[in-house]
Formats: C-alpha cells, sequence, structure tokens
C-alpha cells in the first residue's frame, strides 16, 4: 500500500511540474520587444529633424551681432569721436582699431553666406538739423558721408567692397546714458544684415506692358479725309487767272478797234471833199 501511496504522489508530482513548466513557456512567449525598439528609432529621427529645422530658422548672424553690438569707431581716448561736420578717419588711430577689430569682421563674413553683408551706420550729435536747411547740409549728410569713409578704410584692410553697405541714421540712435551733444555721438557702428540679391529681384519684378501707341495713328488719316474737301492751290489759280482773262477782251480785238485808217480810205474820202 505504501508503494501505491508513493508512486501515486510521484505521478501527480510529475503532472504538476509539466503544467508549471508548460505555464511559464506560455508566459515567456509573449514578450518580444522588436516594436518598441522600432518606436525609439523613429522619435530619434523626428527629434534630430526637429534640432536641424530650428538651426536653420535661428538668423546665422545673430552670434555674430552679439559681438559687433560694442564696436564703434572711432573709440579711443585721444578721439572718442569725429571732429564736428568732419569725417576723417586718421591712420594711425584707425590702424590701431583695425589691428583689434578687423580679425573679427572678415572672419565672420567668410563664415556667413554670400548674401550677408557689413552694414556701416553713421552717427552725428543732436546739433543742427537733420535734412538740408539753407546752407547747412543736415546730420543724415553728414552721417553718411562718415560711414563712407570708413568703408574705404575697410577695404583697404582687405575687406570687399560689395560685402559692406552703408546707411546714415543722423542724431536719431545717440549712444544710451549720454547727452546728445557729446562728441562721442559723432561714431559709426556695424552691423551684419542679410541683404537682397539684385537678380531675384528683377525675376520677381513683373515685365512691363508697353501702352498702345493708338489715338496718333487714328487722327491721321482724319486729317488726310479733309484735306480732299478744300481746292488744291494750283486749281484757285487757273480758276482765277481763267476768270481775269474771260474779263478782258482779246488782245486782236483791240487792236481792231484802235486800228487807224488805212490809205485806201484816205483816198476814198479825198474826191469827196473836193
Amino acid at each position: 500500500m505504501n508503494n501505491k501511496v508513493i508512486n501515486i504522489l510521484l505521478i501527480a508530482l510529475f503532472a504538476i511540474s509539466l503544467t508549471f513548466c508548460a505555464s511559464e513557456e506560455k508566459k515567456e512567449e509573449p514578450a518580444p520587444t522588436p516594436p518598441p525598439a522600432k518606436q525609439t528609432d523613429d522619435s530619434a529621427e523626428k527629434d534630430a529633424k526637429m534640432k536641424n529645422m530650428r538651426a536653420m530658422e535661428v538668423d546665422p548672424s545673430e552670434e555674430v551681432n552679439d559681438k559687433l553690438k560694442t564696436y564703434r569707431y572711432p573709440n579711443s581716448p585721444s578721439k572718442p569721436g569725429f571732429d564736428y561736420k568732419g569725417a576723417e578717419v586718421g591712420k594711425e588711430d584707425f590702424g590701431t582699431w583695425a589691428k583689434a577689430n578687423v580679425s573679427l569682421i572678415k572672419e565672420s563674413l567668410d563664415k556667413l553666406p554670400a548674401d550677408y553683408s557689413l552694414e556701416i551706420t553713421g552717427h552725428t550729435d543732436s546739433t543742427g538739423p537733420e535734412n538740408p536747411e539753407g546752407k547747412k547740409k543736415g546730420n543724415i549728410y553728414y552721417s553718411e558721408k562718415r560711414a563712407s569713409a570708413v568703408k574705404d578704410a575697410l577695404v583697404k584692410q582687405g575687406i570687399p567692397a560689395n560685402r559692406i553697405t552703408v546707411k546714415g541714421a543722423g542724431s536719431s540712435q545717440p549712444i544710451p546714458g549720454i547727452d546728445g551733444s557729446d562728441a562721442k555721438n559723432r561714431r559709426v557702428t556695424f552691423m551684419v544684415v542679410k541683404v537682397e540679391q539684385k537678380e531675384d529681384k528683377q525675376k520677381a519684378a513683373p515685365p512691363k506692358k508697353e501702352a498702345p501707341p493708338a489715338e496718333k495713328k487714328s487722327e491721321q488719316p482724319a486729317e488726310n479725309e479733309k484735306k480732299p474737301d478744300a481746292p488744291p492751290a494750283s486749281d484757285k489759280k487757273t480758276e482765277e487767272s481763267g476768270e481775269k482773262k474771260s474779263d478782258t477782251p482779246p488782245a486782236s480785238d483791240k487792236k481792231t478797234d484802235t486800228q487807224p485808217q488805212t490809205t485806201s480810205d484816205k483816198k476814198d474820202e479825198a474826191p469827196a471833199n473836193k
């Protein structure tokens, strides 16, 4: 009896172990991980695309302009600003300024696309009118003159002229924190800007339509039609001369009327007198 019981127990334990192993195999089967891995790859690609889009949206000139916003010329203790109504760029003074600042301008323009240029803005103090008044040329004129003078000096330093633009701001942008009439305001500042290409403007501009030359040509036939109404000058002359000729008798008739009597007539009359 004991052996039978032991055998039954062993059979029961074996059956339980088989069912347990089968359940563990079923539990392990539904655990594949490839789909989540694909999802992570897709999200990584999306993140990379978003980063690229953000990088493209950022203006590449922002970093350069952050550095250039502190740049101005003149900016030295000996020459804090341009002379009054002056635009002279001193060789020694500008040479010292160029050694410290021109290298950054060159490197920045080399890194930026070709449609980016260095914009030089001229400034004045608040003395005088902005625009011409009588003999006064105005602050805009002197600010543009200063910007052009600094452009010429930078071209001599090796910066291409076609990568530089100039403009004058007059006294509209004084240095913050100082009086508008301070000589330091007579300066130029620098900024990198994107310039529209001339070719793109020409392509975008619609072709001009020529006006049809209609009216003058239509008037000419009308004038030609009126001309036949008036008789030609030659006809008038002939008509007038004809009338005059008809009024005056022929020359032969006059001669016959006024012709003196012949000798034969005188002979006939003589015997009668006798």
